[in-house]
């Protein structure tokens, strides 16, 4: 069976071993890394929302506080600013104390302290220098620590929600990292293949 283009979007899609996503095409097979295309996805929405300062934000019923080093604590100062745009709120305690009083939304649930600092990791030393760097080194340590584990069950609505966001992404095919997220099989690759 070979759909005409019209049928396409009608195509199924497959989950291989949980890490995979198999998406035909009218000539090509796209093999999709579903951990990385979910970071990408959360990458571009993290900063989409930064951009148009339109992060939602979540208030936590108990605000959570932690301690910083000296050299994160003066790093967290610095980009204060960042956080704020990526829809965190933060309370400077003073002497190094951080109370996280609100996350972004859909951000619930995780180990606040750890990925705060991750991001705080991100901006050390100055590097990167400027705020657009800062942002999108943060927003791509949130979309990481995010995004589905690299092997995990999908629902078949999960899988066609994935790959609908991916395919509206600007760009589809690499991480923002620069990970592969996808492989394109054509029909004469595949036919060389079984000779």
């Amino acid at each position: 069976f070979i759909p005409s283009e019209s049928d396409a979007s009608a195509l199924p899609v497959w989950q291989i071993m949980d890490r995979y996503i198999a998406v035909p095409g009218i000539r090509d097979l796209r093999l999709i890394d579903q951990h990385r295309a979910h970071v990408r996805i959360l990458f571009d929405r993290f900063i989409s929302q930064a951009k148009d300062h339109t992060a939602p934000s979540q208030g936590l019923l108990f605000p959570e506080m932690f301690q910083l080093s000296p050299s994160h604590y003066q790093t967290f100062l610095a980009i204060k600013p960042r956080f704020e745009k990526l829809g965190f709120d933060l309370s400077d305690m003073g002497h190094g104390a951080i109370a996280v009083q609100g996350v972004p939304a859909g951000f619930d649930g995780h180990d606040y302290e750890n990925a705060i600092k991750g991001m705080i990791d991100e901006c050390a030393d100055g590097s990167p220098a400027d705020e657009e760097s800062q942002l999108r080194a943060m927003a791509l340590s949130m979309a990481r620590s995010s995004a589905i584990p690299s092997v995990h069950h999908l629902s078949d609505d999960e899988i066609r929600q994935l790959v609908t966001e991916l395919d509206a992404c600007g760009i589809s095919t690499k991480t923002p990292g620069g990970q592969t997220i996808s492989v394109v099989l054509t029909l004469d690759e595949l036919s060389k293949r079984f000779g």
